[in-house]
Order: C-alpha cells, then sequence, then structure tokens
C-alpha cells in the first residue's frame, strides 16, 4: 500500500484536498454537536399530582438550594486560595452566576407553594 505524496500533487490538487479534509472535520464536528445536543434535550417530566407532602418538599427544596448556594460559594472562596490568578473577577462573577440561578430556582420553588 502507498501513501499519497502530496509533492506529486499539483497545487490545485493539493488545495482541493486541504478543502476536503477541512469539510469531513466540520462536518464531523457538527454530528458530534448534534449528538450531544440531542442528548442534553431530555424529555420534559410532567407535573405530579397534588399531593399532602407538597408543603413538605418545598420545604425540603428550598433547605436543599440554600445549601447548594451556600457550597457553591464556599467552592468559590476556595478555589481562590488555591488559585489566585484573575481573582477575584472569577470569584464576582461565579458568585453572580450563583446568585441568578438561586433566584430563577427560588422563585420557581415559590410558584409551587
Amino acid at each position: 500500500m502507498r501513501i499519497l505524496d502530496l509533492e506529486q500533487l499539483s497545487l490545485w490538487q493539493r488545495i482541493a484536498l486541504a478543502i476536503a479534509v477541512v469539510g469531513f472535520a466540520l462536518l464531523a464536528m457538527m454530528l458530534l454537536v448534534r449528538l450531544i445536543d440531542g442528548e442534553a434535550l431530555a424529555e420534559v417530566v410532567p407535573v405530579p399530582a397534588p399531593s399532602p407532602f407538597d408543603q413538605h418538599l418545598v420545604e425540603l427544596d428550598i433547605r436543599s438550594l440554600d445549601a447548594a448556594y451556600q457550597e457553591q460559594i464556599q467552592h468559590l472562596f476556595h478555589i481562590w486560595l488555591k488559585d489566585d490568578a484573575g481573582q477575584p473577577i472569577r470569584l464576582i462573577n461565579g458568585a453572580r452566576r450563583a446568585r441568578a440561578a438561586y433566584i430563577v430556582a427560588r422563585t420557581a420553588i415559590e410558584k409551587r407553594q
């Protein structure tokens, strides 16, 4: 089996080969992204029927959300203590994202009350 010798190809053949290789790579990346996005788009689970446990579940959700928020802020400080590169802006941005997510989640929980 003989490997393709690029020196024997004309300039136009080299250009066509380069375009084909780049096109194949782009196609492969697009397929990979579609597969990943397809997995990310999970089926929405229907809301369960009302139950006598709903209020307790809301309380558990709030406590869990509070604990997760506190854990995330602590994690951001741990990162700063280990690696001060780009700090404190990395901590500030992380805390802003955590606050935004907390507000969205807490608002959704309170709508269930």
